[in-house]
């Protein structure tokens, strides 16, 4: 180490130079500096992550006080309690945007609202449907869900079961080429595939019944938690009215 007026090599700990007394400046430990400003950093950080959580929780609050509000203006009257939304989702994107893909129902102490796509069971299958409905607690009579098979699986192994005796009529003339008894052996493949699709693949229904009708929804377009614990609140519903009377 040098002084820095004189250029004199300078002792080790020297704190003045003695050729010309001149004080020796110190060394710089970059080291604490690093961490003095990591540390900064760090808080920094950690407070604009704490800001952002907040402003994103006060917007949550917001949203959910202003989606009960809005609920309210469009379905329950000022007599009702709102006690449990089906399809929040699609709710929430209806009123933030106007528009929605599927359908949600809201439950009060009174009434079900439900707006959008269902299933009107028809027989022993289900007819998509696009409609509002307001149903009376006092009118229901059950809710639950229901296993039903795929109608289109049905009708295609008819029109394949058809095709096939069809073909299979075709090849029993004795001017039969080979291209016939393929499409028949295709044709019967498809029958047998699709038969076994109709047998084992099912569809599970979220269905209230009321006086005169009843609505359904596909389950496996909501949570499956959501939808017992809506249907969980429904039969609680229910039996607060059943006690009422």
């Amino acid at each position: 180490m040098f002084c820095g007026n004189c250029g004199r090599q300078l002792p080790e700990g020297a704190q003045v130079c003695p050729q010309c007394g001149t004080k020796v400046a110190k060394d710089i430990d970059f080291s604490d500096v690093t961490d003095y400003a990591s540390r900064k950093v760090q808080q920094a950080a950690s407070s604009v992550q704490t800001q952002v959580q907040s402003a994103q929780q006060s917007y949550k609050e917001q949203f959910e006080s202003r989606k009960v509000r809005d609920i309210r203006e469009m379905f329950v009257a000022p007599n009702e309690e709102q006690r449990a939304v089906i399809g929040g989702g699609y709710l929430d994107n209806l009123l933030l945007t106007g528009t929605f893909s599927k359908g949600f129902g809201v439950l009060t102490n009174l009434r079900l609202y439900y707006r959008g796509k269902c299933f009107d069971k028809v027989g022993n299958h289900f007819v998509k449907t696009d409609e509002d409905r307001i149903v009376d607690v006092s009118d229901i009579t059950s809710s639950g869900f229901v296993y039903t098979r795929y109608i289109v699986f049905l009708i295609l192994s008819i029109l394949l079961g058809m095709a096939s005796i069809f073909f299979f009529i075709e090849t029993l003339d004795q001017y039969a080429g080979d291209a016939t008894i393929q499409i028949f052996f295709f044709t019967l493949f498809l029958f047998v595939v699709v038969v076994l699709l109709y047998i084992f693949f099912k569809q599970t229904m979220y269905t209230v019944t009321y006086a005169g009708g009843s609505l359904s929804i596909k389950a496996s377009s909501y949570n499956i938690k959501d939808v017992r614990a809506f249907d969980k609140t429904l039969h609680q519903v229910k039996d607060e009215y059943l006690s009422r009377r």
